[in-house]
Formats: C-alpha cells, structure tokens, sequence
C-alpha cells in the first residue's frame, strides 16, 4: 500500500512538474517569437478585416498597403517637414512615385480615411514633382517603375528622412531602403537598415526581426 501510494505520488508530481514546466514555456519562451511576430499579424489581421469590410478583391494590394501602413509605426522620423509653413501640425504623407494599381490606391485611401501614424492625419499623394518630396515620410515605387525615373528621385531625396519602399528587383541596389518580394506565392519583404540610418531613420528592431535583413 505504502509503495502504491509512493509511485502514485511521483507519477502526480511528475504530471505538475511537466505542467508548471510547459506553463512557463508557453509564457516566457513565446515572447520572442510573438514579438518577432507581432508585426505580421497586425498586418494579416488588418488585411482581413479591410477585404470583409470594403471588398477589395486583389488581396496583394490589400496588403501591400496594410504594410505600408505598418512600416510607418515601427520607423522613427527626426522632424516633420510641410510645404507650408504655416500649418503647425503637418500630415504623415505617403508619397507614391508614377502610377500604381487601382486596388493598391483604393485600399491606401481607405487605411489613410480611419487611421493615423505618429500621431498625425496620412495623406496620400501622386509625385509629380520634385518639390513635393521634401515634405514626404514614406515614397513608394510601384512594381514596373521607371528606372531613370527612380534613380532620379532618390537622389533627390538622398540624405532626406525619407523611407524608401519599392518592388523591382533591384531596388535595394538602387538605394531602397525596403523592398517587397514573392517567395513561394506570399508576399515578403527585405530590409537595409543601414541606407535608413544614412536617412536619419531609425527602423525597430521588431520590424527588423520580421523582415529579412540585407547588407
């Protein structure tokens, strides 16, 4: 009786132990990979709920401009620039450089008409000149851009805290600061964090462990 009372015992606080073990597993060793996460589920959650409610049907785009969107949270600009001088409080503004798609505009508009990023209203602007990049937080060149177009451009706004979004293959060689790619049908994204330090731009290191880091 004694001996059965002592394996039953054992085989109890051996089942605790493994719960109490599997316990602080689930509260401590996920909080890397949730916060290495939390980025990307912002994102999928926000694309979801955007495609349910507007209708959108391009899901590429749609995410597209909820990481767009993101990348405006986790980036940390010096100052706020506007063409205007007189207005105290400027907008975050969205630059995007030549014509994009008409799903990707819709859903941008849509996240600029209910949200805001570093505390201040988002507009979305269409680049037609030069003069406009000054006052620009984020440029964004679609897929298919001009070359010469592009390389003019980032030097125009080379040394300017401006962060640099594209989609051609060689964007990041470009300048680019962040490109989107396709990777087994999902939409991913590369990071070169040191042409954003150049820029005065301080990308968190939570989009960074989300991103694939290049150099």
């Amino acid at each position: 009786m004694t001996f059965q009372w002592a394996t039953h015992s054992k085989q109890l606080f051996g089942r605790r132990l493994h719960a109490a073990v599997r316990l602080a597993c689930v509260r401590f060793g996920l909080i890397g990979l949730l916060a290495s996460l939390v980025v990307m589920c912002t994102v999928s959650n926000f694309g979801l709920q955007a495609q349910e409610q507007e209708g959108f049907v391009n899901r590429g785009d749609q995410i597209k401009a909820a990481y767009l969107y993101n990348f405006g949270k986790y980036v940390t600009w010096p100052t706020f620039v506007s063409q205007d001088d007189q207005i105290k409080e400027p907008p975050f503004v969205i630059g995007i450089v030549g014509d994009g798609s008409v799903s990707f505009d819709a859903n941008l508009q849509t996240i600029a008409k209910k949200k805001m990023l570093q505390n201040r209203r988002i507009q979305i602007w269409k680049i037609t000149s030069a003069s406009q990049l000054r006052a620009c937080q984020i440029l964004y060149f679609p897929e298919k851009q001009d070359r010469k177009l592009t390389s003019q451009i980032m030097r125009n706004v080379k040394g300017m805290p401006v962060l640099l979004v594209g989609e051609s293959p060689d964007f990041i060689q470009q300048g680019g600061m962040i490109r989107f790619y396709l990777e087994e049908n999902k939409l991913k994204f590369e990071i070169h964090p040191a042409f954003a330090v150049r820029a005065q731009l301080k990308i968190s290191s939570k989009l960074l462990r989300v991103g694939k880091v290049v150099k």
